[in-house]
């Protein structure tokens, strides 16, 4: 048994294996880096995105609070039925 695990056919055999999975692993990290980038490039638009939102979503408060008082100002109270005095 110890013969044939030494033959250097089988230890070429595995040098040669070895270097194919070394060159998977470094494929495979090549394509992960690329997958980060594109994620990270992603998760920054969307952070742009929801920041654009906010801003809109700040603007319309502003707007509804304005409806709001000049409402309440004419006499319109929330709980329904109400006429303008």
């Amino acid at each position: 048994m110890e013969e044939t695990l030494a033959s250097p056919v089988i230890q070429y055999g595995f040098a040669g294996f070895s270097l194919i999975l070394v060159g998977v692993i470094v494929w495979l990290i090549k394509q992960l880096l690329t997958v980060l980038k594109e994620n990270t490039q992603a998760i920054h638009d969307l952070t742009v995105v929801v920041g654009k939102v906010n801003d809109q979503n700040t603007v319309l408060e502003r707007v509804i609070r304005r409806i709001q008082t000049g409402l309440i100002e004419k006499g319109f109270h929330a709980g329904g039925g109400d006429t303008p005095k």
